[in-house]
């Protein structure tokens, strides 16, 4: 499989150990399909054509050109087994409360009137709908099915660390990140047939977001952008050039 390199050299954690019955592995497949079927049943009409295929290697060379020696903080296992990394100057976000009397629970009502504050950085790398796993140095750190105690003792290993690189297959669907301290995280696609997904995602300070897919599709353009108007480009080993 072909590979393209870029770089230098080469939420809350919530507990998922028991899901729908489900332990373990098991669980946070069962976590994955959940959020995954959310996602599509929420989506008015099927993915967008995409566009003329182009080069990705070049827009991930330049959009995570900035991030090469920036240490990643509050490394995170977020719901299921999703992982989020800050980079850059910490910044806090705040959503002012929006009471909804009509919220069908209390639960709900009581969510809705509150006011949440957390940190973000001036980037934030989301690994939402893939496998991945984590090595330190030779040594493997922990997967996407390991539980969550090995998870967070991997990811304190993680935290801090300078990424140095980044990799993409040639398909799209499989990715490498490298950080200074021996760190790397692989990462491939968790799909179904017919159902793309996405990988993962980086925010930017710009507004823009990065995104790749698991069926070799991709886009880049600003976070408020409807999901019915964004363009899904196809990126090949012969469109790379």
């Amino acid at each position: 499989m072909e590979t393209f390199s870029a770089g230098r050299s080469t939420a809350t954690r919530h507990d998922c150990a028991v899901v729908g019955g489900y332990t373990g592995a098991s669980a946070h497949r069962a976590a994955r399909l959940y959020w995954r079927g959310k996602a599509w049943r929420a989506r008015d009409t099927p993915p967008p054509a995409t566009a003329p295929e182009e080069s990705a290697i070049d827009i991930i060379q330049a959009v995570f050109a900035p991030l090469y020696g920036k240490p990643c903080w509050q490394v995170q296992q977020g719901y299921s087994s999703f992982l989020t990394f800050e980079f850059g100057e910490p910044h806090l976000k705040i959503n002012d409360p929006r009471p909804n009397p009509r919220a069908k629970t209390a639960a709900r009502r009581r969510r809705a009137a509150r006011r949440s504050v957390w940190v973000r950085g001036d980037w934030h790398l989301w690994l939402y709908m893939c496998d991945w796993t984590l090595y330190q140095g030779d040594r493997l750190g922990a997967t996407t099915y390991s539980p969550n105690r090995r998870i967070g003792n991997a990811l304190l290993d993680l935290d801090g660390q300078m990424l140095t690189g980044v990799s993409v297959s040639g398909d799209l669907r499989r990715s490498t990140f490298i950080f200074d301290l021996g760190g790397r995280i692989e990462t491939v696609a968790d799909d179904e047939p017919g159902k793309p997904a996405e990988q993962w995602m980086l925010f930017e300070p710009s507004g823009y977001v990065l995104t790749v897919r698991s069926d070799g599709c991709y886009h880049h353009d600003r976070g408020n952008t409807a999901p019915d108007s964004l363009v899904w480009r196809r990126y090949t080993a012969e469109a790379g050039g």
